[in-house]
């Protein structure tokens, strides 16, 4: 019976005194990462007893039903994750015969669509546009994915001759769904921890600060992809001294809380990227 009880039952199983909840990232990050061409977003509420807030109210009120105490975290924007920050949205970079060469060509020149020399945004496939012609540029904030195929964006080809499958990039609209439950989300997360009078780290604020750089011991830690040091090479997962410095905002915000004095991490004990 245990081996096919649920992670939640098990966790209430062993009676905890103090509990950590962390989770909702992958209630998003799984479609953000597909491009909003695959998985979906699990929504704030659904049919009765389904939904995020159903969920973290399930979650919270068996794992204290014994009069646990414990902390919360919210989630971050996936806008401060290098993943989708590596590759700026006008990236093209096309001298004068190359822009002109692209200009000419007819699909475009029907659509209206000009290259200049210099920065160009890369084109996407838009189906909210006609089917007889999908292709635009992309606009500011949109974001263009770590796993879109630079080696074929670089050779004058995808984003500039053929467009960037929806798979590769986050548009305006996959965005706005995106900040919208990440808003939800966070929003029901402080609101349990309110009532309860549990411990809140807000690591949403927490990675903005990262992506501007935070100096540590002498050190900058910044969300920057491999010189920055906060996350991994996949762009989406905390090195150990990103970890590191994570691990301090709840020590923190449980100290405050309870009134503990647990130790803080020294993070410079911990790695970065390692350079070969």
């Amino acid at each position: 019976e245990y081996a096919t009880a649920s992670m939640l039952t098990k966790a209430a199983a062993q009676k905890p005194t103090f509990f950590s909840l962390f989770i909702g990232n992958n209630d998003v990050l799984s479609y953000a990462l597909a491009g909003g061409a695959a998985d979906s977003i699990t929504p704030s509420a659904g049919s009765p007893g389904t939904g995020f807030d159903a969920t973290i109210d399930l979650i919270v009120s068996t794992l204290s039903a014994n009069g646990a105490k414990g902390v919360i975290a919210n989630i971050p924007d996936i806008t401060h994750l290098p993943f989708f920050n590596l590759v700026p949205y006008n990236g093209l970079v096309l001298d004068s015969s190359k822009a002109a060469a692209l200009s000419s060509i007819p699909a475009y020149v029907a659509a209206g669509i000009k290259f200049t020399p210099g920065n160009n945004p890369f084109l996407i496939i838009d189906k909210t546009l006609p089917p007889f012609f999908s292709t635009r540029k992309m606009k500011p904030g949109e974001l263009i994915l770590l796993s879109a195929p630079q080696d074929s964006m670089k050779c004058f080809g995808l984003g500039s001759i053929a467009p960037l499958h929806n798979r590769y990039v986050l548009d305006e609209m996959e965005l706005g769904k995106i900040q919208a439950a990440i808003n939800n989300y966070n929003n029901k997360l402080k609101a349990v921890a309110d009532e309860k009078g549990f411990a809140f780290v807000d690591v949403n604020a927490f990675m903005a600060k990262v992506k501007k750089g935070i100096l540590y011991n002498g050190v900058t830690i910044s969300t920057t992809f491999v010189s920055g040091g906060a996350f991994s090479l996949d762009g989406i997962h905390l090195t150990p001294i990103g970890n590191a410095l994570l691990a301090n905002e709840f020590i923190k915000a449980i100290n405050s809380t309870y009134g503990s004095n647990i130790p803080l991490v020294e993070v410079t004990k911990y790695k970065g990227i390692v350079f070969p």
